[in-house]
């Protein structure tokens, strides 16, 4: 599966750099090449994919909470 511009593992390295810095959509998507609305949507299918897989997990906003 590869989107027109990106492959798999640059959907996947876009996913990890925006759930390390949190930029805009539109930053990611200049950044990357793509629009906007691409960026938006690689990203979310690809945390879901890496979420259901089991193999990555994010700790929830009360754990993060209580680290402080």
């Amino acid at each position: 599966m590869c989107n027109a511009k990106l492959c798999v593992e640059d959907q996947i390295l876009m996913t990890l750099s925006y759930l390390r810095e949190y930029p805009t959509f539109f930053h990611r998507g200049i950044k990357w090449g793509i629009n906007e609305s691409n960026a938006y949507r690689i990203v979310i299918r690809t945390e879901k994919a890496l979420i259901n897989s089991g193999l990555f997990k994010l700790p929830g906003k009360k754990i993060l909470s209580k680290s402080k």
